[in-house]
């Protein structure tokens, strides 16, 4: 009987200390909120295109220039060099591909590299939060 109420004050203690993290986190303090990008800029575009190309490690990168106006999710699929002279061996690239988050908070537009890399202010890049964009 006491090795049961023991477990079940573990429990609620555990359940407690979850609670009290999640309210601690970003969301529930009003931080970043998914979000999309509004008027187009050739400056935010060219912002948006190397903070991306820096964040894959200095790759050169071609982005849409309605890239994340949909959106909040961009995904970059890994694309091996190949010819006819020298095919893919695999056939198909099966590893993840990249994915970057774009996101209002402190009213700013962040982009983040997903999961849980840096986050880079975009200060030419214009967004709204995502649900009120719909």
């Amino acid at each position: 009987m006491m090795c049961l109420l023991s477990s079940r004050l573990s429990l609620a203690g555990l359940l407690l200390v979850a609670g009290i993290t999640g309210c601690n986190s970003s969301p529930a303090q009003g931080g970043d909120v998914p979000a999309v990008r509004t008027g187009i800029s050739e400056a935010g575009n060219a912002e948006l295109q190397r903070a991306v190309s820096e964040a894959l490690g200095g790759v050169p990168v071609t982005l849409s220039e309605t890239a994340f106006t949909d959106s909040s999710l961009l995904v970059i699929e890994r694309n091996p060099p190949r010819s006819l002279d020298q095919p893919h061996l695999g056939g198909r690239e099966m590893s993840q591909p990249v994915r970057f988050r774009l996101s209002l908070g402190d009213g700013h537009c962040w982009l983040q590299r997903l999961p849980g890399g840096d986050r880079r202010q975009l200060a030419a890049v214009n967004c709204v939060p995502e649900e009120s964009a719909r």
